[in-house]
This record gives structure tokens, C-alpha cells and sequence, in this order.
């Protein structure tokens, strides 16, 4: 499998709005990909403005993906496995580490509580999160009338 290029218009999206413009029921739509339904591999779209959705075809195209965000798959109407390795039905997951089939031995953790009693009125920088971290988790111990930004 190969990432598809930047810019590209999604492939859900793009299956739906084959469907702009026809007559549906006296009236006719832009169509927007709905990913709410039940079977994520059914093509099921939404009128843009509109609270419903329909089911313009039991089967997306294969290839589309289950869901945004994830790299799993529709094939012959089923969400099937795709592995960090970009691999079908692989079961290679990324560890902590971001690491493909890692053992999370690649990075290493870092906690701290800041504490702080006399800060000077505005912007205060607390740290510095350096580029590649992951897993980020920040969070106020107690209330304040801070921002966290």
C-alpha cells in the first residue's frame, strides 16, 4: 500500500458525491461521506445542511478506508486489518515509541510537576516540548484561572 499524495480529495468523499445532484426524493444534494453508521464499509452519505443520512450502496470501493484516521481498509464490503508495515491483515502495531513492531525500547519517558507560587502577569513558557515527542499528557493538578496553552 502507498499513502496517497497530499491534496487529494478523500475516497469516500469522492464516491459520494457521484451522486450529487440526482433526484432524490423531488430533491436534489451535494453529498458528504457519514461515517456514523454501523457497517463503516457500506457507503453511506449525508445531504450537506441535512440531519439524515442514506445508504447510496451496500459496498464502498475497495481500498476506501474503514474510518478517518485509520489505515484498516474496506474490502468486498469488510473493514479488514492493515498493519503499521502497510500490510493486509498484518498484526504489526506501532509501540509508544511510534516505532513499527517496536518494543518501546527507542524513547523514553518524561514526567515533572511545575509548580510555581509568584509567576509573573501573561505568558509564562513552562517547557519546552521537543520535536518528535509523543503520547503527550498535560494536565493542570489542581484548578487555577490559568490557560494551559
Amino acid at each position: 500500500f502507498q499513502d496517497c499524495p497530499e491534496g487529494l480529495r478523500d475516497f469516500r468523499e469522492e464516491q459520494c458525491s457521484a451522486f450529487d445532484g440526482t433526484d432524490f426524493q423531488g430533491k436534489r444534494y451535494k453529498w458528504l461521506p457519514y461515517y456514523g453508521a454501523a457497517n463503516k464499509c457500506e457507503l453511506n452519505c449525508i445531504p450537506q445542511g441535512e440531519n439524515f443520512y442514506y445508504r447510496h450502496k451496500e459496498a464502498v470501493k475497495d481500498g476506501t478506508l474503514c474510518e478517518p484516521g485509520s489505515r484498516n481498509i474496506c474490502v468486498d464490503g469488510v473493514c479488514k486489518t492493515v498493519g503499521c508495515d502497510n500490510m493486509l491483515e498484518s498484526s504489526q502495531v506501532e509501540d509508544k515509541c511510534l516505532q513499527c513492531g517496536g518494543d518501546g525500547s527507542s524513547c523514553y519517558t518524561v514526567r515533572g510537576t511545575f509548580t510555581a507560587a509568584d509567576l509573573p502577569i501573561g505568558y509564562n513558557q513552562i517547557h519546552v516540548i521537543p520535536i518528535g515527542a509523543t503520547s503527550i499528557h498535560i494536565q493542570e493538578a489542581v484548578p487555577t484561572r490559568n490557560f494551559l496553552g
